[in-house]
């Protein structure tokens, strides 16, 4: 029997148990949301997976009475296909939440874009798939021309299709397809694929500038700390004007050649046209978070961040929360 451990958005310390069935059990992994029902009334709610494992290993002795373990409620659906937080944001965000005495759930609800919670800038879409042991199975089956030819198709395309792509390829209607699937020969699958899409006009690649004696000097101090793998931080103190963004940018080019992330936090009012500008003319990928974005915008961003597609990541302080698996 397996287990999940959640927490929910309200101001709770401690997360709740409830039972995952193995039909969730493969998908659900920590950071995903769950909905589940709640409190006496069996409320609907969503809620965040911090842990999963084995009843034996999750269930301590002390929560039995009179020798039976405790009735825990199933999780009724999983809502992500894959985790929006990772272990290393759990973490932070659990932190987080004693630090400041709110509830774990209240700071995850609040880490994760409202975006990308209602998945925008995508849409779910039908897809076919041959039912099991069917294609094995294919040349025993006493179909009509149209319908086996469907089910050659969908053989033959070693992934599920859409609708429209499997009767044009097929070069029937969709009612073939519908009657295959009423005899439970094609099964249907619901994936959610992107119908949003960022086109970015190309920026000029420009050299790194040639560095002052002070600024050679900080740079050094930083790299040095970086190569040696050791966590330290530095104050690089200077007049507006002086040179800090470049040390900056050539500290984190260094980062970036590792195959490793950056996260660059400016103030709102700093996230300037030419800021922006600056940053996507000396990276290959640049991701530039603020207020301003729309929920698709957001989404989009946060995916290819979660992704790793992104080097440095520019924005205000909630981009500290950003999902980099590599920083």
């Amino acid at each position: 029997m397996w287990v999940a451990r959640v927490v929910v958005n309200r101001p709770l310390e401690t997360p709740f148990d409830y039972l995952v069935s193995d039909a969730l059990r493969e998908r659900l992994k920590p950071g995903m949301r769950v909905r589940v029902p709640f409190g006496n009334g069996h409320q609907r709610l969503v809620g965040y997976c911090v842990e999963a494992g084995p009843f034996s290993e999750l269930i301590g002795p002390e929560r039995f009475k009179n020798g039976q373990p405790p009735k825990l409620k199933p999780i009724e659906a999983v809502l992500d296909r894959e985790p929006l937080l990772s272990p290393r944001m759990l973490e932070l965000t659990h932190w987080i939440a004693e630090r400041y005495l709110c509830g774990w759930g209240q700071v995850l609800d609040s880490v994760v874009p409202a975006g990308v919670k209602k998945m925008s800038g995508t849409r779910e879409i039908l897809f076919l798939a041959p039912a099991a042991g069917v294609c094995e199975t294919l040349s025993d089956r006493k179909l009509g021309a149209k319908q086996k030819a469907v089910l050659e198709v969908l053989c033959a395309a070693k992934q599920p299709m859409r609708i429209d792509e499997l009767a044009e390829a097929a070069d029937c209607g969709v009612g073939v397809i519908s009657s295959l699937r009423e005899k439970n020969l094609v099964e249907a699958i619901r994936q959610r694929t992107e119908a949003f899409d960022i086109d970015f006009a190309p920026s000029a690649r420009q050299p790194d500038l040639q560095l002052n004696d002070e600024q050679r000097t900080a740079l050094d101090a930083i790299l040095a700390e970086i190569r040696a793998a050791r966590h330290r931080t530095i104050l690089l103190r200077g007049v507006t004007g002086s040179g800090k963004t470049e040390v900056y940018i050539q500290a984190i080019r260094e980062v970036v050649s590792y195959g490793r992330q950056a996260i660059v936090l400016v103030p709102e009012i700093s996230l300037t046209p030419q800021t922006i500008r600056r940053f996507r003319s000396r990276f290959e990928s640049v991701a530039v978070l603020h207020s301003h974005l729309s929920d698709s915008e957001r989404h989009w961003h946060w995916q290819r961040i979660a992704s790793g597609q992104v080097q440095v990541i520019v924005g205000a302080r909630s981009a500290v929360f950003a999902p980099t698996p590599h920083l």
